[in-house]
């Protein structure tokens, strides 16, 4: 029996839409045409021959009672969290057959195969082999960010709901953080930083430092992160960017960018506060809500990743 193809066996450089891709790969019931969805920004990557204009395919991000989206060759309807149960997945065998297994990743293996039984694993949606090395960086990982806060879990739908988004933006932030904090000028430097690489790269290694703590000592409850997501996403992150982020964005002019760096923020503190009662340490993002829930907005890193200085307009 062929295996099924998962998020780990995907070759990432060929799927652009968000830049923090997680990608779930999946097949239409009916027709059988093989798809690609990003969890993380909504995007169905509808045809696999033609991964150059991501976001063509309707997607509905707030409505759960109706399909998120339908087949584009079938229109075959899929219900909202057609990720939870499994039964979308597909085989090895039918990426071979439709001329598309060159979307994953050179050195794919099903799981069953003996080369590499074992010793793969998938950390944040980042394949990593510990057969090239990597042994060392998944059984004794880097300490990561250690905040000098205690977190119990709180109702942060209800948090997120009373920010007053944005209202002491350019003011002096009145907080402790763990980190140092640096004040930026204006809005075109908040953007032009949240949109940089190093940016990015801390909020990445933010996000994995949960996901590998959760591989490594829960991994049960690890198995359920597309779910949480999604729900997260339809509950609080959804309904928060098309009332207030977009709305705001849009009336001051400001680059998009903004709306995905929120989403992405407040995305992170859900999770951290969802596995707060399995022991994680990862406080990051529940750091930076501080900071949103104080007026501001955090945009920035200067350092190496975990001592720095966050930036802050």
């Amino acid at each position: 029996m062929s295996q099924t193809v998962e998020e780990g066996d995907l070759d990432f450089g060929r799927f652009r839409c968000c830049g923090d891709e997680d990608l779930y790969p999946f097949g239409c019931p009916r027709c059988g045409r093989l798809m690609v969805f990003c969890y993380e920004c909504d995007t169905l990557h509808g045809d696999l021959n033609d991964l150059g204009h991501p976001g063509s395919c309707a997607v509905n991000n707030f409505d759960t009672s109706a399909p998120i989206f339908s087949c584009p060759q079938c229109a075959y309807p899929f219900e909202y969290f057609f990720i939870r149960d499994g039964k979308y997945k597909t085989s090895f065998h039918q990426w071979q057959r439709q001329g598309v297994s060159h979307l994953l990743r050179s050195d794919y293996q099903p799981s069953g195969a003996n080369a590499h039984q074992g010793l793969s694993v998938e950390i944040g949606g980042v394949p990593v082999d510990l057969n090239a090395g990597m042994i060392q960086a998944v059984t004794n990982p880097a300490q990561g960010f250690i905040s000098k806060f205690s977190f119990d879990h709180s109702d942060l739908a209800a948090r997120v709901r009373m920010i007053p988004w944005f209202a002491r933006c350019g003011q002096s932030l009145d907080l402790d953080l763990t980190m140092p904090t640096e004040r930026v000028a204006d809005w075109p430097t908040a953007i032009a930083s949240c949109k940089g690489p190093a940016w990015e790269n801390v909020e990445l290694e933010a996000r994995n430092q949960l996901t590998l703590w959760l591989h490594l000592n829960d991994h049960t409850e690890y198995q359920k992160w597309n779910d949480i997501v999604l729900a997260h996403k339809a509950s609080v992150v959804n309904p928060l960017v098309e009332q207030t982020v977009v709305p705001y964005q849009e009336k001051h002019g400001l680059d998009i960018a903004l709306v995905h760096s929120v989403q992405w923020d407040m995305l992170g503190a859900l999770m951290e506060n969802s596995y707060l009662g399995n022991g994680h340490k990862a406080f990051f993002f529940l750091e930076l809500l501080m900071v949103y829930e104080a007026g501001h907005f955090p945009c920035g890193w200067v350092g190496e990743w975990p001592q720095g200085t966050l930036l802050v307009y």
